[in-house]
């Protein structure tokens, strides 16, 4: 049923609006409107004067309440990501699994899967990060996964999850043309990232169609004045955006601040987070403010 939502301090995104309120059809926001002038047939939901606004979405996520989704590929996992996203004010979220085993993403698909047939709420999709990374910028990731692609090999990941795979992250630099094309053709974002690429590697790659990059400044070649490396193809192109860990510990602030004067609205944050675990390929364990 179409709902009007009243009695609150709206915020757009840009402004704040008092005295109005907004219209959903079928969850879909439609229309801010004066109060007086709602149409017939809405139900009303007063919110007793609290703020409005719209909910984050996190692209990138490993678990979240004591769950990896890497360790437990499965309803409870998703669920409890979903619950943890909610808590800090994230509607949606895209689950990531890292380099790990073909395996491993065969698991993470099914389920996806499972989650949305049996009413999953808040899940996106999934978000392959690697394994076709480049070695030298591995960071986190397990070195015995690490591989080129081949086509093969992604058309059988794509058979099985094309449905499920709604963004990937790739070295541009390890990929061939027809590679990085196929990609393009099959999921929806297809990102840089983990990559070592030179200034001109990284544009090759912008220019055949890549328009998002991973967690910038972390595990990419740097912005230098002779070789301005992935950090500047992806600051000079208009194209791209780009994900950004605001923490403060992956990257300073003050970078922060530079590179959103610069990419404005290209520039988007994650939270990368992760759950603590002591078992599996991936182990975080929590020590004062930070896991490691």
């Amino acid at each position: 049923m179409p709902t009007a939502f009243t009695n609150a301090k709206i915020f757009t995104g840009e402004t704040f609006e008092e005295g109005k309120a907004l219209l959903t059809d079928m969850g879909i926001i439609t229309e801010i409107v004066e109060v007086d002038s709602i149409p017939g047939g809405y139900a009303i939901t007063d919110l007793g004067g609290y703020n409005l606004a719209p909910a984050f979405i996190d692209l990138q996520i490993y678990g979240g309440n004591g769950r990896m989704f890497s360790d437990n590929p499965d309803h409870e996992t998703l669920d409890s990501t979903y619950q943890y996203s909610k808590s800090g004010g994230a509607s949606h979220f895209m689950i990531t699994l890292a380099t790990n085993s073909i395996e491993t993403f065969l698991k993470g698909i099914d389920a996806v899967r499972s989650y949305w047939q049996q009413g999953g709420q808040g899940l996106l999709g999934l978000h392959l990060e690697g394994p076709y990374i480049n070695l030298l910028k591995k960071g986190a990731h397990l070195e015995e996964y690490i591989k080129k692609p081949e086509l093969d090999e992604l058309k059988m990941l794509m058979d099985k999850g094309g449905d499920v795979i709604k963004m990937i992250t790739v070295a541009p630099e390890v990929c061939s043309e027809e590679i990085v094309n196929y990609l393009l053709q099959n999921v929806a974002v297809v990102s840089a990232g983990h990559t070592n690429a030179t200034y001109k590697q990284a544009q090759a790659g912008f220019g055949r169609g890549i328009t998002a990059a991973t967690h910038l400044f972390n595990a990419m070649t740097g912005l230098q004045h002779r070789e301005p490396g992935v950090v500047g193809a992806i600051f000079n192109d208009s194209n791209v955006m780009s994900s950004i860990v605001c923490d403060g510990i992956h990257v300073d602030f003050a970078a922060v601040r530079i590179a959103k004067k610069i990419m404005a609205e290209r520039l988007f944050y994650i939270t990368d987070a992760v759950a603590e675990s002591k078992v599996g390929s991936y182990q975080h364990i929590f020590k004062n403010d930070r896991y490691t």
